[in-house]
């Protein structure tokens, strides 16, 4: 077998040294994250180069380096946890950086023989593999017993809690080397760390030719060469080969491997696809056998790289950026430490001096078969994760209102991280607390921005509402977002005691622990969150005491804020833990979760300005671990590695912001941990500028502001903005839910609220953002729970029977139905005196999943549950009289309460069992009137002209119509009717349109929703055979009204649309006393910015002295979002 190497080396990892003549500096504040005291003797340096520096007794550092610099700034200290920070420009390396304290939590170990004949070996093992010599003249390791060493079987693991001081006395440098891992499994090592080079005292001219031997035998320099297409074509071939078993291969054909270098979209960055494998091979001496054979011709310098991927990265210096990717075996592979040169080494030959004659190379492919790598979006895919989901964006003029008053808003779309265009449809919905919906409204869309309007009922109860908007278009994936907003009885003026917004306390106490990560794992430190409420949901102020089985050992804790709080622990298998109430006299006591003997956690540090720190603690390293951080279907991070613990930082620039979800996956794609991670890095609150034209304003004058941008990217052209403004002395700001909320639930689909999150988000700070990490860690641990909020994919309802035979004792049940993908449809039948059912016109979603409950009719308690798919494709008429077999309930009664409300809400999908049942797709004509569904169900879109009755007048838009049927267009514009025939397949058939009586001929005409009354579909379509009429009335006095139903016509009221009314907007001459009576200032949702432009912005003040708030929000033409808040003063 031959030698493997797989480097992990962070060292390399986008550590990228431009060589440059201009100098630059790198200066900054080192700081203790807890007291705040500045760290003296913290090393600081940039990886895998020359350039670094040790902190003064201030804390402070200064690094001389090039100006163009780029790469991973290390900051290591033997008390406190070291960072990376992963920079392209000096400028964005923050000025104040904060070290963690280093908690060091020592169990008893077991120290076995380390010394005498083992420890010899084990030295000269690491030496051999890890510097790739053992040949101390040529290199050094100084401090040789800061390493321990271990070995179990084939496994030989070395481990360093100091750097490793290394001369390399061959090469003139002394490396600092930060060891994190290392792992020698048989001929395979794997090792990480982070390099500092500095130059030995010895004569450069002695050790110049053997770097330069290295540097141009190196792989960097081979990548480097391919860039700039210099390596002369007479010096190497290119192969197309193919292997057989370990590492055999065989020649195939010539490749020309410098046509096939491809520079990344808009990057820096290069790459080269790969069948299989890329052979390097340089011509020499054959000294080795073991990487050639002499059957091919290859010499001794033959290198293999093989990508998982099939893909190498690299970037202009020849580094390549994928690196964890690519098993290494060969020439290069057998280059270690030893062979190590800084990044911002430049030869003196191609510094002007001579270029000597070197080795060229020769090149070639191993392999000839392709094979797709499993994706993590392939495999988020199959989960039921929803890929590039298209963002709604919703900005209210404000978010507390009283009954009979106007609510305001706009809306935009994002998907794929660019801002959504076209026009489309947005449904808005008023949820109260019994999720009914109270209002209903569909917005049109022009050019992607849609505006508009509700006006509340003065019967309106007081309470907190929700605000659900979702797309109306079942192209594209969508997902539904909601935001809180309140309804109130009187005017809240700040320090008022609302009514709706606060509710009474109950006196049962409940208890919440949420371990970091998810479990309690042996040995791990862990951080262990928990949230107390009483039985209403409420917070409760907690202190009490942690305490063991086995240990006298008493911890105090106590609650931070609203209810949460949170506690260190290292679990161990041979204890149990509890919390108890500080009440001595009756104490309560809460038990911990259950500890797991293997696992891993991932803990989360958010407290530094410019980038999130994540660590993975593992107590099992016997497989490969994976991190992957995505966001709204968007994988941003994919990391695999081996050792026990892993510490990854992101730049909160280069990352989505919102909710981040990390997930550590073990061999076979199996979940272990979770963690959810708010980025707050608001980096769009600076793409917009606001400019007052004075700095105070009087009564009932006109106010002007300036909008102008500076830091909009370079695909930007255009802002899309809306503002509101409002009075501080009728909202007070604390109280109100700031619309960047909206922005927070698009990004992340989570099925919980955070009450007062705009309030933490609108001036953050470290103490708020730790608050907002304890939110993450007590409401956001979902145990690899991705899938979606409920996808509505269907074109029009469609009714269905679904028909069964009860296999059960109990004589007086009752069965429900509910539809698990539309968690809103419900229904009920009692079964008396025999066991069939028959539900009537089910609506049917494609692909709905059933859930059908046996509850006992007299205490409505749950007896059996079952669950079943159906798909229309596959849907027999012919299969009759089905028995549907529920199980037993109670092994799923006491995880999974299912029914709270005839609502199931949470309900796993494993803990159902399937079931089968009869399907009847005969026609379903209803006659009566059925009530108002609590919301539209089908996403639909409105240029196509799909849409639903919320009354659900027949189960099919069309009577007489089959499953099925929809309207769409064609590719040139038609409007077209698609049925399912008699096959079951779709046919599609042209239309004839009619508006106010008149025969529309041109299929393309766009027609203006907000401006119809009703439509109707003539009855004259049976089996596909004719084409439909589509008559469209504009007059809301036409022929055919809702009062006026004609038989062979479905008359239908698109529901939620009527013209856009403008915001009252006064205007005031000067000695003005009528009274101001508006509640919102000021609301305009249509402001159009150009790069580089200004947009004017202008209002009439009230009639009382105040301070204004205004929040600015919107989205660019490249889809970054903007918000912006400020305040403006009234007076005299």
């Amino acid at each position: 077998m031959y030698n493997r190497l797989i480097i992990s080396l962070s060292l390399i990892l986008l550590s990228v040294c431009s060589v440059f003549s201009q100098s630059g500096r790198i200066s900054g504040i080192i700081l203790d994250s807890e007291s705040g005291d500045p760290i003296e003797t913290a090393f600081v340096f940039i990886n895998n180069t020359s350039f670094g520096t040790e902190s003064d007794a201030k804390g402070i550092f200064n690094i001389e380096c090039n100006e163009d610099i780029s790469g991973d700034l290390i900051i290591s200290h033997i008390n406190y946890s070291s960072i990376t920070i992963n920079f392209s420009r000096i400028a964005e390396i923050p000025d104040t950086i904060r070290l963690e304290p280093e908690s060091v939590v020592l169990d008893e170990v077991l120290i076995s023989e380390n010394k005498g004949k083992d420890r010899k070996k084990w030295v000269r093992k690491f030496k051999k593999s890890f510097l790739g010599t053992d040949d101390q003249d040529k290199i050094e390791i100084l401090n040789l017993g800061d390493i321990l060493f271990s070995e179990t079987d084939d496994t030989f693991t070395a481990s360093a809690s100091k750097p490793l001081m290394i001369n390399n006395y061959r090469l003139g440098y002394q490396v600092r080397f930060y060891l994190e891992q290392f792992i020698q499994t048989g001929e395979q090592v794997v090792y990480s760390g982070n390099a500092f080079f500095e130059e030995l005292d010895i004569d450069k001219n002695d050790v110049e030719e053997k770097r330069e031997k290295e540097y141009f035998e190196s792989k960097r320099y081979f990548f480097k060469k391919l860039i700039e297409e210099s390596v002369p074509s007479k010096f190497y071939d290119c192969h197309n080969a193919e292997f057989t078993t370990n590492w055999d291969y065989t020649t195939t054909g010539k490749y020309n491997i410098q046509s096939n270098v491809y520079q990344l979209y808009n990057s820096g960055y290069y790459a080269i696809a790969l069948p299989d494998a890329l052979l390097v091979n340089g011509y020499g001496k054959l000294k080795n056998r073991r990487y050639s054979y002499a059957r091919n011709n290859i010499s001794s310098k033959a290198s293999i790289l093989k990508p998982q991927s099939h893909i190498i990265i690299f970037n202009k210096n020849g580094v390549v950026l994928n690196f964890k990717e690519v098993e290494e075996i060969g020439f290069w592979a057998d280059k270690r430490i030893a062979s190590m040169l800084p990044l911002d080494y430049t030869p003196l030959s191609e510094q002007g001096a001579k270029v000597r004659d070197l080795d060229w190379v020769s090149l070639g492919f191993i392999g000839n078969t392709i094979f797709a790598k499993d994706s993590i979006s392939t495999r988020m895919k199959e989960d039921g994760m929803l890929i590039n989901p298209v963002n709604l964006f919703l900005h209210t003029d404000r978010s507390i209102y009283l009954p009979g008053e106007t609510m305001w808003f706009s809306v935009y779309g994002r998907r794929n991280n660019t801002r959504l265009q076209g026009n489309y449809g947005v449904a808005v919905e008023l949820i109260n607390e019994f999720d009914e919906v109270e209002e209903f409204k569909i917005i049109p869309t022009d050019d992607g921005i849609g505006v508009g309007f509700i006006d509340f009922s003065d019967s309106l109860s007081a309470g907190d509402y929700l605000l659900r908007y979702y797309l109306i278009n079942n192209e594209l994936e969508s997902i539904y977002s909601e935001m809180p907003i309140s309804i109130v009885s009187k005017s809240p003026t700040s320090g008022a005691n609302v009514e709706g917004l606060t509710s009474p306390l109950a006196d049962a106490v409940i208890i919440r622990f949420f371990p970091e990560g998810g479990e309690l794992i042996e040995g791990i430190k862990t951080k262990v969150a928990y949230e107390v409420t009483d039985n209403k949901g409420n917070y409760i102020d907690f202190e009490g005491e942690l305490f063991m089985d086995h240990s006298e050992d008493i911890t105090q804790i106590k609650t931070l804020y609203k209810g949460m709080g949170y506690f260190g622990l290292v679990p161990s298998l041979t204890e149990k833990y509890y919390v108890r109430t500080a009440d001595n006299a009756s104490p309560v006591i809460y038990q911990f979760p259950e500890v797991i003997p293997r696992g891993g956690v991932i803990s989360a540090s958010t407290k530094m300005d410019e980038v999130i720190r994540i660590s993975v603690q593992l107590n099992d390293t016997t497989s490969v671990y994976r991190l992957i951080g995505h966001a709204d279907g968007f994988v941003f991070s994919d990391h695999e590695f081996y050792s026990e613990k892993e510490v990854f930082l992101f730049n909160k620039k280069f990352i989505p912001t919102g909710v981040l979800h990390f997930t550590l996956f073990k061999e076979f794609n199996t979940p272990i941990a979770e963690r959810l991670v708010f980025n707050d890095h608001n980096y769009h609150n600076d793409l917009l500028e606001v400019n007052p034209l004075t700095s105070f304003f009087r009564k009932k004058s006109q106010v002007s502001m300036d909008l102008s941008s500076y830091q909009w990217n370079g695909n930007d052209s255009l802002a899309y903005l809306s503002i509101s403004v409002t009075d501080d002395n009728l909202y007070d700001p604390s109280e109100m839910n700031h619309n960047i909320t909206s922005e927070w639930y698009v990004n992340n689909r989570l099925d919980f609220l955070i009450p007062d999150l705009p309030q933490l988000l609108s001036q953050i700070s470290y103490k708020e953002r730790f608050l907002m990490d304890l939110y993450m860690m007590v409401r956001g641990w979902r145990r690899y729970n991705w899938e979606s909020l409920h996808q509505h994919d269907n074109q029009l309802e469609q009714g269905v029977n679904i028909k069964g035979i009860i296999e059960s004792d109990e004589s007086d049940v009752k069965v429900v139905v509910s539809n698990f993908s539309n968690p809103y449809y419900y229904d009920e039948q009692e079964v008396t005196g025999g066991p069939s059912f028959n539900f009537n016109s089910v609506p049917l979603n494609i692909g709905s999943t059933f859930i059908l409950q046996l509850k006992d009719k007299n205490n409505d308690e749950l007896v059996k549950v079952g669950k079943g798919t159906i798909l229309l494709d596959s849907i027999v008429p012919s299969q009759m009289h089905t028995r549907l077999k529920l199980q037993n309930q109670s092994a799923y009664r006491t995880a999974h309460p299912l029914l709270i409300d005839n609502t199931i809400k949470k309900l796993r999908q494993d803990s159902l069992s399937e079931f089968s049942f009869n399907v009847d797709l005969e026609e379903v004509i209803i006659q009566e009137k059925r009530e108002r569904d609590v919301r539209i169900y089908g996403l639909n879109d409105l240029s196509k002209i799909e849409w639903i009755d919320p009354a659900r007048t027949p189960a099919s838009l069309i009577s007489s119509m089959r499953p099925g049927a929809r309207f769409l267009r064609s590719t040139d514009g038609k409007l077209q009717f698609e049925i399912m025939g008699d096959r079951g397949a779709m046919v599609r058939v042209n239309a004839k349109i009619v508006i106010d009586g008149q025969i529309q001929y041109d299929g393309k005409k766009y027609f203006n929703l907000a401006k119809f009354n009703s439509l109707t579909a003539d009855r004259i379509l049976y089996y596909g055979v004719n084409p439909p009429f589509i008559t469209i009335y504009t007059d809301p006095n036409g022929p055919r009204s809702l009062q006026n139903k004609e038989y062979n016509t479905f008359n239908y009221l698109l529901p939620g649309l009527e013209d856009y009314k403008e915001f009252y907007k006064p205007v005031y001459d000067s000695g003005d006393t009528n009274p101001d009576f508006r509640t919102t200032i000021h609301w305009e949702p249509k402001i159009t910015l150009k790069k580089g432009q200004k947009a004017n912005v202008n209002f009439y003040s009230g009639d009382e002295d105040a301070n204004y708030t205004y929040i600015i929000q919107g989205i660019t033409s490249s889809g970054t979002p903007i918000f912006k808040q400020g305040k403006l003063e009234i007076r005299e």
